[in-house]
């Protein structure tokens, strides 16, 4: 009986051991790993995720290192609550960040500003000449998630404090 379960904690601490290096993405803290893994700008920097969406079991991260560079981060689902690192888009902290992903057959535009305390963004389409602006608060930083069906269009997006001072994407 001793041997039996000699053997069997022998093998759970083979196991834990086993996977520890190995990221599931399944907590937040596992998530800035795989960032830290997968987005290597400059060595020495380490992601923190700020805030996440959940968008049909995908998980939407935005996040910040410590050289002043933001992302926002697409986990996809892998099963018994895992995920991994899809793709991201990287900017300067101080510039807001529009990506987006295709997600069961739909497009999502995602967008977020990791960089100053904004009140509310402007995201403003134009399709087909037709121009349509949306408010949006952002008051707690959220990432935004827009369902987007159409093929061709632009997108442009103006972020405001509380001061109405004006925070734009790059061009």
């Amino acid at each position: 009986m001793k041997k039996v379960l000699s053997l069997v904690l022998v093998l759970a601490m083979v196991l834990a051991f086993a996977g520890c290096g190995t990221e599931n993405g399944a907590t937040v803290e596992s998530r800035e790993k795989l960032l830290d893994e997968a987005i290597k700008k400059s060595s020495g920097t380490h992601w923190t995720i700020t805030k996440e969406i959940v968008v049909e079991d995908y998980i939407i991260s935005g996040a910040v290192n410590t050289k002043g560079i933001a992302a926002l981060a697409v986990f996809e689902p892998t099963g018994n609550g895992k995920y991994q690192f899809i793709t991201s888009t990287n900017r300067n902290q101080n510039e807001p960040i529009i990506s987006g992903h295709q997600i069961n057959g739909v497009w999502f535009d995602f967008i977020w500003f990791g960089g100053a305390q904004t009140e509310y963004a402007e995201v403003t389409y134009l399709v087909n000449g037709k121009s349509e602006t949306k408010k949006y608060d952002t008051s707690d930083m959220e990432i935004i998630s827009i369902p987007n069906q159409e093929k061709e269009y632009t997108i442009q997006v103006s972020y405001f404090d509380s001061e109405g001072n004006q925070y734009k994407q790059a061009d």
